[in-house]
């Protein structure tokens, strides 16, 4: 075979695998194109592994290409994780939440006086605000979950439970508001507006511990439908977790291929995150 037939038949052979390893990362994240802490998304990794990303096809035959790539992959793996812990995170502080909403508006019904139902309101106010905080940093722009679907739905439909201008329609109320509970549109955080409340429990008891009981199955239902498996939270977490496996048990074919590549330098988010991950998995 002549000098030329052979570059092209590794080049061809070099590409195949390339391509077949974006297939297989595209195919354990569903196709998924989301990104991962602000930096090397999915689709882009997988982009990467089929030569179309920012190192290209020239990664299989320039060291120095080829050993960015790797680093790159090794950035990857670190968000993936990160993103595993804190997106487990989330969805056990989702299941807290929900025990605690119903443990406080559970009790709310036509005997309960003017004291119990403003604590009740108040209580809950404060544990969704307690889990929407723990997450904010990591929904904004470059953070851990800023790019993840699962996590946008999560915090999106937890909030229009809250916010449903229909809860209470039946007894004279439009949504919560008229009883003072209210989402800040700015900090995405539940308000109370006790004077609004007090007036509410004046003008319309009845229909405002109906509406309280109706708070209470809206929001756990929420939180159970997002739990559930065949859901956001437990398909992208299912996903991640194939592609970490993936990676960790071709990471020393990969690193033969490519070169160690630079370790990972996460930031302080991250590496918190990371060594969540570490700690479950006994690592």
């Amino acid at each position: 075979m002549s000098a030329h037939a052979t570059a092209n038949s590794n080049f061809n052979s070099a590409l195949n695998q390339a391509t077949f390893k974006a297939q297989t990362f595209s195919a354990l994240l569903g196709g998924s194109a989301q990104g991962v802490g602000g930096q090397s998304g999915v689709g882009s990794f997988a982009a990467l592994l089929a030569g179309h990303g920012t190192v290209g096809n020239s990664a299989l035959f320039d060291p120095s290409a080829a050993f960015a790539m790797m680093s790159r992959i090794n950035v990857s793996e670190v968000d993936f994780k990160a993103q595993f812990a804190e997106l487990s995170a989330m969805r056990t502080e989702l299941g807290a939440v929900r025990s605690e909403a119903a443990s406080l508006l559970g009790g709310i019904n036509s005997a309960s006086d003017k004291t119990a139902v403003k604590s009740a309101l108040q209580g809950f106010a404060a544990d969704y605000n307690h889990w929407v905080q723990r997450f904010d940093a990591d929904m904004q722009s470059g953070g851990i979950l800023a790019n993840t679907q699962a996590a946008q739905v999560s915090r999106f439909a937890m909030e229009k439970s809250v916010s449903d201008i229909f809860t209470g329609a039946t007894d004279g109320l439009h949504g919560l508001r008229d009883l003072g509970l209210e989402i800040d549109p700015t900090t995405r955080l539940a308000t109370v507006d006790t004077a609004r409340l007090d007036a509410a429990l004046i003008r319309n008891p009845s229909g405002v511990t109906a509406a309280v009981s109706e708070l209470n199955a809206k929001f756990a239902r929420a939180a159970d439908l997002l739990n559930a498996d065949g859901n956001f939270l437990r398909n992208r977490l299912g996903n991640l977790e194939r592609v970490i496996g993936y990676i960790k048990t071709n990471k020393t074919s990969l690193q033969a291929e490519y070169g160690p590549g630079n370790a990972a330098n996460p930031s302080t988010p991250v590496a918190r995150a990371l060594a969540a991950y570490n700690a479950s998995q006994k690592i």
